[in-house]
């Protein structure tokens, strides 16, 4: 399971380098970067949901993310989420991709 897990974990974190290269950062354009962000978040929920059969919940409380067993939250929205749920597959995959 650690390699297949390994191999999801990669790319999720692609789908998520590639939201954030499309949102662009703040300086780029600080007038228009919270909507590129919101439309690429949407964006991403939908990639992650297709692919992954995500379970995502992303509201004003935070966000929650399911990807193969694995749950990671965050209070800083849906990227949070994802970047705990990367750091949650890493260490399951350390630990020889058990519970």
């Amino acid at each position: 399971m650690s390699a297949a897990l390994k191999d999801l974990r990669d790319q999720v974190e692609r789908m998520l380098d590639e939201a954030d290269k499309k949102a662009g950062s703040w300086d780029e354009d600080p007038s228009t970067w919270f909507q590129r962000r919101e439309n690429e978040a949407r964006n991403l929920t939908r990639r992650l949901t297709s692919a992954f059969e995500a379970r995502i919940k992303d509201d004003w409380q935070g966000a929650a993310v399911k990807i193969a067993g694995i749950r990671s939250t965050s209070t800083q929205g849906l990227w949070g989420a994802v970047r705990n749920w990367l750091a949650a597959a890493d260490k399951r995959i350390a630990a020889g991709g058990s519970s």
